[in-house]
C-alpha cells in the first residue's frame, strides 16, 4: 500500500477562502463524493489556492498536473522511466489521485483543447492502462477540479494561448463557476493577516491610501478604462518587495513593472494622485 500522505498539501497561514468558490470546493474535498468542478476566472486570485487549502483543511492528498500546449496522455497517466538500468513504471497524476482516493486539480486546463483521455476521467470510470495492461478503478473520494483563465470559450485576448474547449469535455463537469476578484472587504483582510505573518508595518495613511488606490485601479478595470488589474498576488510582491527595500513608491514602481509601459506609468499616475 502506498503512502499518499506526503501529497496532503500545508496549511497556508496567509490563506483566506474566497467566500464565493470555497464553500463549495470545501464541502467536495470534505464529503468525500465524486463532483467534478471548473473554476474559472483571473489570474492571481486564488482559483488554485482556494482548491489546496480545502484539501490541507481536510488532509486529503491532491494531485496537481499543470496543463500546457504540450500536455500529452503520459504527463498525465505515466510512463515507463529508466532508473538504475531498469524500466520501471511510474504513475501520472490522474493514477495517483485514483489510487489514493485524492483529488485531482487539472491546472490551466483552458490552454490544451485535445486531452481527450481525460472523458472518462471526469465520468470516475476504470481507466485501462495500455502501457501496462492493466484496469485501475478510482478509489472512493477521487474527485477532479480543473481552473482556467476562460469558462472554455477562448476567452479574453489577454490570455494567450488559451483555448475553446469541446463541449462534450465541459458536459462532464458538474458545474462550472466563475472566481471573481475579491471585494475590497475581503482584500483588506488578505492584507491584515499577510501583514501580521510577514511582520510589515503600514503608516496609517500608507495603509489607508493602499485601500483606495487597490479599488479605484479595479474599480477602472471592471469599467474597462484599462486593461490590467491589481490582484492579490501582485499585491502581496508590493508588500513584499517593500518589506526588503522600504521604499514604498519604489516598491510599486518595480513590482508595476510586469505590465506595459502605458499601464504602469496610468497606474503609478493613479498612485501619485492619490497619496500626494
Amino acid at each position: 500500500m502506498c503512502d499518499f500522505s506526503q501529497f496532503i498539501p500545508d496549511v497556508d497561514p496567509y490563506f483566506l477562502p474566497n467566500a464565493g468558490t470555497y464553500k463549495l470546493i470545501e464541502a467536495v474535498v470534505a464529503d468525500k463524493v465524486f463532483f467534478p468542478v471548473y473554476i474559472y476566472g483571473l489570474s492571481g486570485i486564488g482559483k488554485t489556492m482556494n482548491v489546496e487549502q480545502a484539501c490541507a483543511a481536510n488532509k486529503r492528498p491532491m494531485f496537481r498536473a499543470q496543463i500546457t500546449r504540450d500536455t500529452n496522455n503520459e504527463d498525465l497517466i505515466g510512463a515507463y522511466s529508466l532508473e538504475q538500468g531498469n524500466t520501471v513504471w511510474k504513475d501520472g497524476p490522474v493514477l495517483k489521485a485514483y489510487r489514493s482516493g485524492g483529488v485531482l486539480l487539472l491546472d490551466e486546463i483552458d490552454l490544451n483543447p485535445t486531452l481527450m483521455i481525460l472523458q472518462g476521467v471526469l465520468e470516475n470510470k476504470p481507466l485501462f492502462v495500455t502501457q501496462t495492461g492493466e484496469l485501475v478503478k478510482p478509489k472512493q473520494g477521487f474527485t477532479v477540479f480543473a481552473t482556467g483563465n476562460t469558462k472554455g470559450d477562448g476567452g479574453d485576448a489577454k490570455y494567450v494561448g488559451t483555448s475553446v474547449l469541446n463541449d462534450a469535455f465541459l458536459e462532464r463537469f458538474v458545474t462550472i463557476i466563475e472566481h471573481k476578484l475579491p471585494t475590497i472587504a475581503v482584500e483588506k483582510r488578505i492584507i491584515d493577516r499577510f501583514c501580521k505573518v510577514e511582520g510589515i508595518e503600514l503608516d496609517a495613511d500608507l495603509y489607508d491610501n493602499f485601500l483606495r488606490w487597490i479599488e479605484l485601479v479595479r474599480k477602472s478595470y471592471t469599467d474597462e478604462n484599462i486593461e490590467s488589474y491589481i490582484s492579490s498576488r501582485r499585491i502581496q510582491y508590493i508588500l513584499r518587495v517593500y518589506k526588503m527595500t522600504g521604499d514604498f513608491k519604489n516598491s510599486l514602481k518595480i513590482v508595476l513593472a510586469r505590465y506595459p509601459q502605458i499601464t504602469s506609468d496610468a497606474l503609478f499616475k493613479t498612485w501619485n494622485a492619490i497619496n500626494g
